[in-house]
């Protein structure tokens, strides 16, 4: 049972990266999501590229912000790619001093911190909208009380140490046989839903031109930070 909890854990952790690639980045979504939040974020104006900014890649971040809040929502939060700890930590003024500070001390987790008074969590799940290149993102900023996920249905598991498992070819191959191999196999049926409300707001009523959420973009041509 030992190494079932294991794998239990180990499964969970790759679901937990799928759900989050179909929700922020569309990758493998079901028909029944809506739009994920960049393209949303994107057809609402709220995409910025890193580097158009002459100033620095914080200004960057903060004309993200600026499209979130002209559309009646707050920043709550901030979600990056684990490079950008490096990009904040090197940016530095005429005379070399540091931009950025971290607003309080280290937590008890390395990948958390705060950026402009809210919290900042630098992703290490390897999901392939951070990964560097000039059509994946930086960082995705928003309200995040405007991203609602709820569990659709009770989680049911059931435990099995007889049958056989194929794969989905014609005909279908056995990849187990759990009583010849001594084997068990742990089933678990979970249904989610999401959705980002976007409720109208005085400053900003057309709805095609609202979103609570804004997104960095990597460099044109070359991917990174800028």
């Amino acid at each position: 049972m030992h190494e079932v909890a294991h794998a239990l854990g180990q499964a969970s952790g790759v679901r937990d990266v799928e759900r989050d690639e179909a929700i922020f980045f569309g990758v493998n979504a079901p028909s029944t999501f809506p739009t994920s939040i960049v393209a949303s974020a994107n057809s609402a104006g709220n995409l910025i590229l890193a580097g158009a900014s002459a100033v620095d890649y914080l200004d960057d971040v903060n004309n993200a912000m600026a499209t979130v809040e002209a559309d009646g929502f707050d920043i709550t939060g901030f979600w990056a790619r684990r490079q950008v700890k490096a990009k904040l930590r090197g940016l530095r003024d005429t005379t070399k001093g540091m931009l950025y500070y971290p607003d309080n001390a280290p937590t008890e987790s390395p990948n958390v911190g705060n950026l402009y008074g809210e919290p900042i969590i630098f992703s290490n799940a390897g999901l392939s909208g951070f990964a560097t290149g000039a059509a994946n993102y930086s960082m995705i900023m928003g309200q995040w009380d405007q991203s609602m996920l709820a569990v659709r249905d009770d989680i049911s598991m059931e435990l099995f140490d007889t049958g056989v498992i194929t794969d989905n070819g014609s005909p279908p191959i056995i990849q187990y046989n759990l009583m010849q191999q001594d084997m068990v196999a742990l089933r678990i049926v979970a249904r989610f839903a999401w959705a980002v409300p976007n409720p109208v707001n005085r400053q900003q009523s057309t709805k095609a031109s609202r979103y609570p959420f804004a997104a960095v973009q990597q460099k044109a041509a070359t991917g990174g930070e800028g």
